[in-house]
């Protein structure tokens, strides 16, 4: 894969307009399910590549509405497509078919008036269809800037993007020693053995991740191995190898 020169430049652009310098942030309930339902981070990153074009687009439109009410205004298929890194040809028809199915799920509502330019308006990320605020959130899963402003979005594959999202709040709070995982809490996150399987171990090749296998438990009949999750700090990290 070369390097995506024109893509990344209208990426760090995007950056600079939301004036972000630190994280993005994404309320618990869109990464980890609260109930019976799959959360819509796993949801959105099913179907191929269209999952990934939609996942991908999610998240950078939530990079760039920064405050209370989202709102940003709608910028052509053509151009979110170049953004994403997708082809000259049959980009546009993919953002316009991402944004079709986040309208549908009520992730975000297209609103237009007469006589001016339409805007999109990010709802709260649970598919009830309500706009939300800070407030309302008692916790939050926080995504490094690096994410997009060194082009890690357009690197990772829609599953390895979901689990890194995932992993994220795993490990949000366990500081450098990262954090283990049992059969439950991976259960929440709504994503096949197969995606986690493939997915970490390309995020450990490409240096994001590491895994280690331990041993829990006193005693021997109650002995088990679980993982540990650590990821890697991309703003160390730099930028992705394009080869």
């Amino acid at each position: 894969m070369d390097e995506p020169v024109d893509a990344l430049a209208k990426l760090n652009g995007a950056v600079d307009r939301a004036k972000r310098i630190s994280t993005v942030q994404f309320p618990v309930v869109f990464v980890r399910r609260d109930g019976e339902d799959a959360p819509f981070l796993s949801k959105l990153m099913r179907g191929g590549r269209g999952g990934e074009v939609r996942l991908r687009l999610y998240l950078t439109l939530r990079m760039q509405a920064t405050r209370h009410p989202y709102r940003l205004r709608a910028r052509p298929a053509r151009s979110l497509a170049a953004m994403l890194n997708l082809p000259d040809d049959t980009g546009p028809r993919q953002i316009n078919a991402a944004l079709k199915w986040l309208e549908k799920e009520r992730l975000i509502r297209r609103d237009r008036q007469e006589g001016k330019p339409s805007e999109f308006t990010l709802l709260k990320p649970d598919g009830s269809g309500e706009e939300w605020t800070s407030r309302s959130e008692p916790r939050w899963v926080t995504i490094p800037i690096e994410l997009w402003k060194n082009g890690w979005i357009l690197r990772l594959n829609g599953r390895c993007l979901a689990v890194y999202v995932a992993l994220r709040e795993l490990t949000g709070g366990s500081g450098p020693e990262g954090g283990v995982m049992d059969g439950h809490r991976k259960a929440q996150y709504g994503m096949s053995l197969d995606t986690w399987t493939r997915a970490t171990k390309e995020l450990e090749d490409m240096g994001i991740l590491t895994v280690k296998s331990e041993v829990y438990g006193d005693e021997d009949w109650d002995r088990r191995r679980r993982n540990r999750y650590r990821l890697m700090n991309l703003a160390d990290l730099g930028s992705p190898s394009w080869y």
